[in-house]
Parts: structure tokens; sequence; C-alpha cells
């Protein structure tokens, strides 16, 4: 009797313990999922505001806040991307201070190595003194916004990325948002939109490894016969010496660092026609940025309503912004549209030091010794780990950028570089960016849209402009440095002789622009903006022997410019419909211009020769559903390894990029042509005919190998995916099925228009999306309330919100959603002396 009931009591807790786990765990779940989700409707007060707003989201999630004055309404936008997009916020501007190991630990110490050194925060502080009250009073009214919502809230309640990362053992703490903290963000996102220091880097070693030959045909010039630049010679004007300001004068570099890695290939489709192109008579705008994938997207979309419109309050503005920034950064207003892609201009340089070798922190400078600003860093982990210091060192060219490399054996950074480089970068000097975003969001026509963008100085961009009154139009912004004759910014340069120094800045009224041309429509594709008769009238106008920096080394060469103009002369009367269309665009070009080189071929097998038949029937066209462009990119990424690796060994290839679709394309045309040589073999001398039919029997195996025999059955798809991965938690092994999306078949690839493509070194997954169009955007200037948009991923930032997602699959295929869609919910924010 004893010995049951002592089993039945044992019985009794053993069910009361797993209760109490199950419970534990439930209360947990509801806590990390619940808890950080906002109010969307209703009515709240708020310490800061001056008069109420209102904040409507439609059925997307979309806010769009109607505020009486110009300081609710920031400070309210502030409160609201934090309600949505907190941790987002918190991430990136943990990653652009350079303090990420304080958020998630050790395994961010590689990043904060490389970003910390850049001083990019000393850069934002200086940035401050030169902004007038003005867009101070927004930059701290957005900040007060953030700081509103984020500071009377457990951090629990904030984001779920809190609860499981403080279970995981770090120690995390949230701290105010700062006006610093939104420029500090927009410089480390300015990095990857203007920087080609590792090109230089690449083009110095092809010269030593194959000589000046080989060099040219895997770096050949923009062709200007056979691929459109944005602006053609008879659109150019004239540039005169009465029309130029005095050059802009430059002081040197303000930052140092180990930059972090560069993803060749990023850029973005943006196009514009006036009336004579469209239904309604009046301009459309189109623009989609290609960006690396990520969840949440980069992009937050927001309207924001004065209430009244005047003078005090001229906002009435809608699109798109990145969550650390007020305003809106792409989009429309009453008046005018505007986007954007990366022009591309040279703005960084490296230069080789001779550090005195006595004293690391002293080097050369016209034969005397000259000394460095130096900076200790203290690095502090969120897991509790002894602090680091380390001294960074800073040139008056800029910071040396091959200091503490990281060591990922020993998990520490390396010591400082006895053969030290400095950056010389046009971002690391203060700006006023923000100055440009406030101005555009207000302006109402071209001569103030072009005021706007003279403040524009967070990276060259190509920005395309619409309006009501029927205009179009092209500005090129940002700030364009000057060389010296002997330097042309291909390679690292000589640090130690002011011989090599910029001269000043290109005047921006000197800087390409285009108004109404006579062709009717504008295409930017990250393309060549000018043709060379540019480059002798910018000689004229501010003195011949110079360098201007628009290196044909920096463009792609323009085959989704190409497409776009074809789709757009062919297409015509055109509406939002067929814009949205020709946005997911899977022409690659490149395939055609390889087809009749595959035709001459002479496979040994009536299989092969089967499938290399079929693949030229194929309509170059990139669906995912398409087994002969499965095919066609298996043969294209072979070829390039065939083609190129075995002289370039080490030199990783960006798969499938438009850097090398051009340069391959001019070798065919070469059959003898030293490339096609295959080292491996120096027992005999490879042509062009041989390595493409080697290529071809090897893409055909591996299809066969990996999809079966049947190619009907073969999918690109299969092969080309996306997979939206979160920050930190995606790349948890326990975590990740549950915060990240994919993978998903998508459509498209690298340079065709729809650009999900590659945007890094071959992988373990060779096809996997890294970059894509991270949002599309069609404005109908004849009818605002026409314009449409979708993000790539949703507008909500938490991981268990109906908006985390929801334009996932809407974008995979095409689909868009207006604008200004009715309001689903609104959320009054009342000042809380007021409730």
């Amino acid at each position: 009797m004893m010995a049951t009931m002592r089993k039945k009591r044992t019985i009794t807790v053993t069910l009361t313990l797993l209760l109490a786990a199950v419970l534990g765990l439930s209360l947990f779940g509801l806590y990390v999922t619940r808890a950080p989700l906002p109010e969307h409707q209703g009515q709240i007060a708020v310490e800061g505001l001056t008069a109420p707003v209102d904040v409507s989201r439609d059925s997307w999630g979309v806010p769009h806040i109607y505020a009486a004055n110009a300081e609710d309404l920031f400070f309210a936008q502030g409160y609201t991307h934090a309600q949505d997009r907190w941790w987002q916020m918190e991430f990136s501007r943990q990653y652009a201070h350079g303090r990420l190991i304080q958020l998630v630990g050790k395994v961010a110490l590689a990043q904060d190595l490389q970003v910390r050194a850049l001083g990019l925060r000393r850069t934002a502080q200086r940035e401050l003194a030169l902004y007038d009250d003005e867009t101070l009073g927004y930059l701290q009214a957005f900040a007060n916004g953030v700081n509103a919502y984020i500071m009377n809230r457990p951090p629990h309640k904030l984001a779920a990325e809190y609860a499981l990362l403080t279970a995981a053992g770090l120690d995390l703490t949230v701290t105010p948002w700062t006006p610093v903290d939104t420029l500090v963000y927009g410089k480390i996102v300015s990095l990857p939109l203007s920087a080609n220091y590792t090109v230089e880097q690449d083009m110095s070693a092809f010269h030593e490894r194959v000589g000046a030959e080989m060099t040219a045909d895997f770096f050949p010039a923009f062709p200007y016969d056979q691929k459109p630049t944005i602006i053609d010679a008879g659109e150019l004007g004239e540039l005169t010496a009465a029309t130029a300001k005095a050059v802009v004068p430059f002081g040197g570099g303000s930052a140092q660092a180990l930059l972090p890695p560069q993803l060749p290939g990023i850029g973005s489709n943006s196009w514009v026609v006036d009336g004579r192109f469209t239904q309604s008579g009046l301009p459309l705008l189109a623009n989609d940025p290609h960006l690396a994938i990520s969840l949440p997207s980069v992009w937050y979309e927001v309207g924001l309503h004065c209430r009244p419109v005047g003078p005090d309050c001229p906002f009435d503005v809608t699109g798109v912004t990145f969550p650390p920034f007020p305003g809106v950064a792409l989009g429309h207003n009453r008046h005018i549209a505007w986007g954007a892609t990366v022009a591309g201009p040279d703005v960084q340089d490296l230069y080789r030091l001779r550090v005195d070798a006595a004293n690391p922190y002293a080097y050369q400078w016209d034969g005397h010794s000259r000394q460095m600003a130096v900076y200790e860093e203290l690095f502090l982990f969120a897991d509790g780990r002894e602090p680091l210091r380390l001294t960074m060192r800073e040139t008056h060219l800029g910071p040396i950028v091959n200091d503490y490399p990281f060591d990922p054996a020993r998990k520490r950074a390396g010591p400082m570089s006895d053969e030290p480089l400095a950056l010389r970068w046009t971002a690391l000097e203060p700006g006023t960016f923000f100055q440009a975003i406030f101005g555009l969001n207000a302006a109402t026509n071209w001569q103030e849209f072009r005021e706007a963008l003279a403040h524009w100085d967070f990276g060259s961009m190509n920005m395309i402009y619409a309006d009501t009154a029927g205009n179009i139009g092209y500005q090129m912004p940002g700030r364009v440095p000057i060389r010296t004759a002997n330097h042309d910014g291909l390679t690292p340069a000589p640090g130690w002789t002011s011989d090599y120094e910029w001269r000043g800045l290109i005047p921006y009224d000197l800087l390409p622009r285009l108004f109404n041309p006579e062709d009717g429509y504008i295409v930017t594709a990250n393309q060549n903006i000018m043709p060379p008769a540019y480059w002798e009238q910018l000689a004229e106008a501010l003195g011949s022997g110079k360098h201007y920096n628009f290196h044909e080394k920096w463009f792609v060469y323009g085959y989704r410019a190409q497409r776009i103009e074809q789709l757009l002369l062919a297409g015509r009367p055109h509406t939002v419909a067929s814009f949205t269309d020709l946005q997911m665009d899977n022409k690659l070009i490149s395939a055609a211009e390889m087809a009749p080189y595959l035709a001459r071929l002479k496979p040994e097998t009536a299989e092969l020769a089967a499938a290399r038949d079929w693949l030229l029937a194929w309509d170059q066209q990139l669906d995912r559903e398409s087994g002969q462009a499965a095919l066609y990119m298996q043969f294209w990424r072979l070829l390039l390894e065939n083609l190129y690796n075995d002289t370039l060994t080490a030199y990783e290839l960006p798969p499938a990029s438009d850097m090398h679709m051009w340069p391959t394309t001019r070798l065919l045309a070469e059959p003898e042509n030293p490339w096609w040589d295959d080292l491996a073999t120096p027992e005999r001398v490879e042509r062009r005919d041989d390595v493409l039919l080697q290529t071809l029997r090897q893409a055909h195996d591996l299809m066969v190998d990996s999809q079966g025999a049947d190619r009907t059955q073969w999918r690109w798809g299969d092969l080309h995916t996306a997979t939206f991965v979160n920050q930190p938690l995606g790349s948890l092994p326990v975590l990740k099925r549950i915060v990240n999306r994919g993978p998903l078949a998508v459509d498209g690839g690298n340079n065709v228009v729809n650009a999900t493509g590659q945007v890094g070194p071959w992988g373990d997954d060779p096809f996997a999306v890294n970059g894509l169009p991270s949002m599309r955007m069609v404005v109908d200037l004849s009818q605002l309330e026409n314009s449409v948009s979708i993000n790539s991923t949703g507008q909500s930032g938490h991981l268990w919100s109906t908006h985390y997602d929801d334009m996932i699959e809407a974008w995979r295929d095409g689909r868009v959603k207006p604008m200004g869609l009715p309001a689903a919910e609104t959320l009054q924010m009342v000042p809380a002396n007021q409730q």
C-alpha cells in the first residue's frame, strides 16, 4: 500500500512538473511572440507631441501619418518606425557604430573590427555643425519620436530578439536614439553604393599576373556603339568655361578602416517617359533598387502628410525610406516623383604609405615626417568577455584600411600593418545629405528638385524626375573628385607625395543632367552615363590633363538598359500595368549573343546535339519554370570557370555578373585569344570552340545528374532560389526554420531587368539569390492615386506579425499594390497632457 501511494505521489509530482514546464514554455512563447506587437489602432497618449496625430495603416500595414506641424510629423514618423522596425533600427545602428558585439556577442567581432575603424561616428558628429536649424529640428524630432516609443517599454516588448538573446546569456540594454545614429547609418549605407577600392586592388593584381593586354580583355572599355549611355551625344549640350564655377575644394579624409566586403553587381533600374509614351499623356516613372537580400527589407514604406500643407509644413509625400531615416528617400509628393540608381563615379582611392621605421604613427609626406591621428577604441562584448582595446590610425589622406585584419582561426584581431594602405573616400568628409531628403520631399518643380540635390552627398546617384506638368529629367548629384594627370585612380597610388592628391571636386553644375530630352525617355541601369565627348568638354571647362573619375571600369556594360529601351520603344502607349510588367522582364541578352557560337559547335553525340538544339530554341527568358534557362545558366557558370579560373586561380569571379558578360562576348569573336587556352593542359592549346563544347558537355551532364535525364522536367527555379534570412536569428540552426522565409523559386537572374541575382563568389549553392529588386515602384503623374509599389518582404520586422512576410509572394510574382490604399486601422496619438 505504501509503495503504491509513493508511486502515485511520484506520478503526480512528475505530471505537475511537466504541466508547469509546458505552461512555462507557453507563457515564454506568448512573452516572446505577442508582447512586442505594437498598437495600430485606438488612441494613445504620447509625451512630446504638441497636437494630435493620426497614423492610418492600410491592409498591408503601410502607415500614412497626418500631422498639423512638421515637428509632430517627424516625431510620429520616428515613433511609427520604432513600432514596426525597432530591432532592425537597433541592429543597423550598432553595425554602423561598430558595436554589434554589444548586441550579439563575439560572433560579430570581424564586422566591428572593419566598421569601427572607419570612424563614421566622428564624421557624423562633425556633420551636425553643418546642418541648418530646420533640418536639425526634423532630425531631432524623429529621434524624439523613436525614444518616446523605445524608452517607455521593457526590451521584451520592443522585439522578440531581446527575449531570445537574453535567454542565450547576452546582456542587452536599450539606449536613446540620437540624430548622430541616423547620420552614421547614412554613412554605412553609402559605402556599397560608392565603393570601388576592390577594383583598384584587382586591377593591380591583374597587371602583375597576366599583363596589360589580357587585363584589357578582362576590363574592356564601355561599348558605346552597341550599348546605350544614359545621356547620348545628341543630348549632351555644351559645358564651357563660362558656365563653370570654381573647383570645389576638398579636405583630407577623416576616418580609417578595414572595409566591409563589397558586393559587385549591386545596382538598380529606373526609367521615366514623357506623355508621348503614355496612354494618359503625362509621365510615368519606375524604380527598383537592387540591394542585398534581407528580412525584413531594407525599405520601409510610409506616407507623410501635413494637414494643412503650407510654408511651415510643406510635406505631402509617399514612398520608401530606410527605417533609421526620417522623410522619404524615393517616391512622390503632389507635384513631383523621383527615383534613383547607383551612378558609379570613382570616389575612392587607395594610397600606399611609407611609415617611419621608428614610429608606426608617423609617415613620409613630401620629404618630411607627418604625424597620424590616433584613436583608442574600446570593444565591449555582450557575452561578458574581457573588453578589447585597439589603436586606430588615420592620415590626412584618410583611413588605414589594412590594420587589424580578423584572424578567423584564432578569432582575434591581427596586428597593425607594416605596409599600410590609406583610403580616400568622399563620404569621410562631413556633408548635408538630409537637407537633400527634406528638400526633395517638399520640392514642387525641376528647379527645386535640383536645388535639393545640390546637398546630396550620400553617394553619387542617377536621379530621375517627373512632374505633374509633364516634364521629365535626370541629375547626377554627389561629390566627384578631380585627380591629377598622373593619377587615373585605377590602381593604388603613392601616398608619400602630394603629386597624387585630389585637386578638388567637380562643381555641381557641371555634373551630368538632362531635362525634357527629345527622345522622350530616360533610362538608368548603372550603365555608363555620358558619351566620350563629355570628358572633352569637362576638360575644357576645368582644365586639361586631369582625370574626372567616370571610369568605364566602374560601370556595368548596359545590358539591362538596352533591354529596357527595347521594351519602352516597342510597348507604346505605356500604362502603370505595362511598366510593372517591364520590371518583371527576364530576357538575358547575353545568351542571345552566345547563341550563334553554340550553333557552330559539332557535338559528338546525338543526345548532346539534341540538347544544344533545344537550347537554341529558347527565348532567352530566365523564367523559373524554364528548363533551358537552367541548362544555359549551368553552362554559363562553368564557362566562366573554364575560361578564366585557370589563369586567375585565387580570383573569385562574381557569378554571371554583367561585368563578365561583355568581356566574354568580346572574346567569342577572337577564337584564338590566349584566354581560351587552358593552362592546366600545357601539351595542347585550346581554342574557343574547344572550350565551348567541353563546357556544354559538362553542363548537360550536370543537369542530367541533378534533375534527371528528361530535360522537359528541368527547372531554373529548382536552382535559382531566394531565402530571406533574419538578422541575427536566421543564422541559428534551431531558429532559422522559424524566422527565415524560403527557399523560394524565383524568376530572373544577373543582368536581366528582373535582377534576382548572385552578387558574390560562387559557393555551395551557386545560384542562390543574394541580391534582388529590394522594392518596386511605378508612379503615374497623371493620377498619383494610380501609383503602385511592392516591398520585397513586408512592413513589419516583428516575427509574428502578419506583415512580417506578406509581400514576399506578391513581390516574387510581380504583383503590386496601390501606394495610397484606404485605411484599415488608425492609431490616434495625442499629447500626454490632452488625453
